[in-house]
């Protein structure tokens, strides 16, 4: 919780007095420093002065300002966070839309004592509580794979062995990072001659917090290798997954992703993201994991990570490309297949997310990947008769081909 004598929601004053370097500063003198060391953590005031400079009044805090936006000309407290994002996820949904400052204020301020504590934890080692070299340290010239996990049994599904004997066969080196602080020794040695590095974590920030920890370790040491972000979030063989490293491979662009989406900004999901070498050693790539905050909410978590990935690329122009890309997939969808509301959505050319809604589409066009989260979907559970048989459907193909 907030400090009891905070006078805003978003004045964080353990921040304030860390940066500063003087625990015992009265709440008075907090408030005088706020401005050059940043309200909380998460209130980057360089950042916000570069950016609405010119519109700030002379003697007007950073704070005060952002504090007095309008919903139809939001302003962003940091160069990942998106409040007009928040504005399409969250206010619109509140009990009473009016009182959107006070739950943004709230959040934010709750997020930064989080993002504060959670960095700490980093920077302290107790995230990362566990590191064992099961395998071949990566060559120069050798894909590393920063894969995340996540078992709540602290056991390696077979899936997962399956995805990461996929990377194998194409010559990725895996650092498996585990939100385990101990696999189950079947789990562990599952992982031998499979991985290079198995990581245990007691991480609370989600999949960028893993991916941030796995940055961290590699450090400046591995220069000649790309980087693969990927999770267990998906099943990673239904198809090849040779367009992602034919594409990656070919030095055509510097990050490959498997899918775009078009909700809210344009943005490459981040289950899996092929960086390449001239990124991973760009002061781009360097500034985002510089800028990366942790966030427990998953709503800010997608925000200024999923998306504020792809927000941070483009805007340093990253030359990114999607393998499968949303136009495509809409074209080739049936409008009379699946749910009413995808038949609305196929028919006036919306915006959805296809992972979730185009599963079938995707798979029938070669997509690697099936979403976990789809059978726990009110969209895919009301269509569970399609998707009995597009999976038989491409179980049949795979066995007629092998």
């Amino acid at each position: 919780m907030l400090d009891i004598q905070s006078p805003h929601p978003m004045v964080d004053l353990e921040w304030i007095r860390m940066q500063c370097g003087q625990p015992d500063m009265s709440v008075a003198e907090c408030m005088a420093a706020q401005e050059s060391v940043g309200p909380n953590i998460l209130f980057d005031t360089k950042f916000y002065r570069r950016t609405y400079g010119d519109e700030i009044p002379s003697g007007m805090t950073c704070l005060e300002h952002f504090c007095r936006q309008s919903q139809d000309a939001p302003r962003n407290p940091n160069a990942l966070f998106s409040t007009k994002q928040w504005h399409e996820t969250i206010s619109w949904s509140l009990d009473n839309p009016k009182d959107w400052k006070a739950a943004l204020f709230r959040t934010l301020g709750k997020e930064a004592v989080f993002s504060r504590r959670e960095m700490a934890r980093h920077v302290e080692g107790q995230v990362v509580v566990g590191d064992e070299e099961l395998g071949k340290r990566p060559v120069p010239g050798q894909d590393i794979c920063l894969f995340v996990h996540y078992d709540k049994d602290d056991a390696v599904q077979q899936y997962v062995l399956d995805y990461l004997d996929e990377f194998k066969q194409r010559n990725v080196s895996v650092v498996f990072l585990t939100n385990s602080s101990r696999l189950r020794p079947a789990a562990q040695e599952s992982l031998r001659g499979r991985v290079w590095r198995v990581v245990n974590s007691v991480n609370h920030a989600r999949d960028f917090g893993l991916y941030y920890a796995g940055v961290r370790l590699l450090g400046k040491e591995f220069t000649e290798n790309a980087v693969i972000l990927a999770n267990d979030s998906v099943v990673g063989t239904l198809n090849s997954l040779d367009p992602l490293f034919e594409a990656a491979r070919s030095g055509q662009y510097d990050i490959v992703g498997a899918v775009d989406c078009l909700l809210h900004d344009w943005h490459l999901q981040s289950f899996y993201l092929h960086c390449g070498i001239n990124l991973v050693n760009s002061d781009v790539w360097s500034g985002f994991w510089d800028a990366y905050r942790p966030h427990f909410d998953k709503w800010c978590v997608i925000n200024s990570q999923e998306f504020g990935f792809s927000r941070w690329m483009v805007r340093h122009g990253v030359k990114m490309k999607a393998i499968w890309e949303y136009k495509d997939i809409l074209e080739a969808a049936d409008p009379d297949s699946a749910s009413e509301w995808r038949k609305e959505i196929v028919k006036n050319g919306g915006i959805t997310n296809p992972t979730v809604e185009f599963w079938d589409v995707m798979l029938e066009k070669n997509f690697p990947f099936f979403k976990r989260s789809i059978f726990t979907t009110e969209l895919a559970a009301g269509n569970m008769s399609h998707l009995c048989n597009v999976l038989s459907d491409l179980a049949l193909r795979g066995q007629r081909s092998s």
